[in-house]
Formats: C-alpha cells, sequence, structure tokens
C-alpha cells in the first residue's frame, strides 16, 4: 500500500503540473490565434475548448496506467481524483500569477487578466468534470471490493 501511495502521490504532482503547463501552452496559443484576423465564433469555440489540455493529459495518463502491469483501477482513479483536484488548487494560487508573454498579446488587448480568468473557469470546470468521473469510478471500483 505504501508503494502504491507514494506511486499515487508523485503522479498525480507530476500530471497535475502537466495540466498547467499545458493550459498555459494553450493559453498562449490562443494569444497568438487572437492576434489574426479570426471570426468572434472560431475565439468563443477556442475559449470553451480551454479545458482540453487537463482533459487529453488526463486520459493519456489513464489510458498508460490501465495498460501497465502494477497498476490496479482503483488506484489510477485516486491519482486522477488528486490530480484533478491539485490542478483546480493549482489553477486558482498559481495561474494568475504566471504572466502572458508581452509580445503574444495581441495590440488591442487591453484586458489580458480577463482572458486569463476565463481560460481558468473552462479549464476548472473540465478539470471538475474530470474529478466527477473519477469519483463515480472509484465508488463503483470500491463497492464491487465489499
Amino acid at each position: 500500500m505504501e508503494k502504491n501511495g507514494a506511486r499515487t502521490a508523485i503522479c498525480a504532482l507530476i500530471l497535475s503540473l502537466i495540466g498547467i503547463a499545458a493550459t498555459y501552452l494553450y493559453q498562449c496559443l490562443f494569444c497568438v490565434i487572437d492576434a489574426g484576423e479570426v471570426k468572434t465564433q472560431i475565439r468563443l469555440i477556442l475559449l470553451f475548448l480551454s479545458g482540453l489540455p487537463v482533459v487529453i493529459t488526463e486520459l493519456i495518463f489513464v489510458l498508460l496506467a490501465i495498460k501497465r502491469p502494477g497498476w490496479e483501477l482503483k488506484y489510477v482513479c485516486l491519482t486522477q481524483i488528486i490530480a484533478s483536484l491539485l490542478f483546480i488548487g493549482l489553477l486558482l494560487t498559481l495561474f494568475p500569477h504566471i504572466p502572458i508573454p508581452y509580445i503574444l498579446i495581441p495590440a488591442r488587448e487591453m484586458a489580458g487578466n480577463f482572458l486569463q480568468l476565463l481560460i481558468e473557469m473552462f479549464a476548472g470546470a473540465a478539470a471538475g468534470i474530470c474529478l466527477l468521473v473519477g469519483l463515480i469510478v472509484f465508488a463503483i471500483k470500491c463497492r464491487k471490493q465489499k
């Protein structure tokens, strides 16, 4: 159990940091796309998809962890739950303090912090959905073991 607990904690921390980095890169990509002549509808779609990096990183982790021997589904779900909670915590505390590179901010953008807040909201909502799915699968798995 101790080996699984340490592995779960380390993997959850790494997964949440990868999620923060992917969300930051998505924010930079959004600023680059926003600087061009793009329609408002495309900007809104890209804003709604700002939770996609965290969902993709967690899905990749779950798919890789399930195929590895020694990882039970219970510990995979527990790692994913902890990673989602850490991601949301880091998103609320650390993410606002990471500045967007000045060169990427569009010339007309005067509310860069508002863009960052919107990306935080949508990414946090996606992490919340991942957390909910992980909790449901974890509860089902624990109930079957009883």
